[in-house]
């Protein structure tokens, strides 16, 4: 059996603007990301959410993460269609059929992916 290793790790930032699809494609990372973490874009805010996705998750599961004030929900676990897929120059994200995270119409959002 015959293994390749790159011998550079791959990294983007960017942004992008949700449009409130089921499928909206995030293209020119220039590479098959491994993992992508997506948080909306915020100057100040008591809390935030991040949306993570690994590759080899099954089906269109991705990782939510919500960094509360304490006393608050805290719902932290898997959920469908948010980061459907991990795409080969980039992801595709899904507003969940309700216009939300992370991809909310006319909502910037932040994202960092490894390759």
């Amino acid at each position: 059996m015959t293994y390749v290793r790159s011998s550079k790790a791959q990294v983007k930032t960017g942004t992008y603007t949700g449009d409130g699809s089921t499928s909206h494609a995030i293209t020119g990372v220039g590479f098959t990301p491994k993992l992508v973490m997506i948080w909306e874009h915020k100057t100040s805010a008591a809390y935030t959410t991040s949306t993570t996705r690994i590759a080899g998750m099954y089906g269109d599961l991705s990782f939510r993460h919500f960094f509360e004030d304490e006393g608050t929900d805290n719902p932290h676990g898997l959920s469908s269609n948010k980061i459907i897929s991990l795409d080969a120059d980039g992801f595709t994200v899904d507003d969940g059929g309700a216009d939300n995270d992370p991809n909310t119409n006319n909502t910037v959002y932040d994202y960092i992916a490894f390759g």
